[in-house]
């Protein structure tokens, strides 16, 4: 929607209403016959229209920046939920990727551990099996993450 309100329409009224301000005024005191009243009346009738216009293109044109800038408000705060959301989603897939690769770590050192606390510990064919087991989905996720 153009606006009502632009710099041509602001020069040319502006003047105008100026200038029917001042051929009001000054034929106040000016007052000799009928014809000063009617020129009077008739210009105090034109300054009022002239009023009126300038305040409803006023009025207008406020009326649609107000409505622009709640449009703009509501597309960002449209922009900031989506980003908070973003953000929400971003740190959960964090949390749980960290919880996803710490927890094979944590097993594959834990074994190792126990392998080199005493190497002739008869549990040894199985704690190479759990490293290799929580290697391999160790390796998985972190494919899964690049990928």
């Amino acid at each position: 929607m153009r606006l009502l309100i632009n710099k041509k329409n602001v020069f040319i009224l502006i003047p105008i209403f100026f200038i029917f301000s001042i051929l009001l005024f000054s034929s106040f005191f000016f007052i000799e016959n009928s014809d000063s009243i009617k020129f009077q009346l008739f210009t105090g009738i034109v300054y009022c229209f002239f009023l009126f216009i300038l305040i409803f293109i006023l009025n207008k044109t406020t009326r649609l920046y107000i409505d622009r800038l709640q449009e703009e408000i509501t597309k960002l705060e449209s922009s900031q939920k989506e980003a908070v959301r973003s953000n929400i989603a971003k740190s959960q897939f964090l949390a749980d990727m960290s919880h996803e690769i710490r927890t094979p770590m944590n097993a594959i050192l834990g074994f190792v551990q126990l392998l080199k606390e005493d190497p002739n510990d008869e549990n040894r064919e199985e704690y190479f099996e759990t490293i290799y087991t929580s290697g391999t989905a160790l390796v998985a996720i972190i494919n899964d993450i690049l990928d």
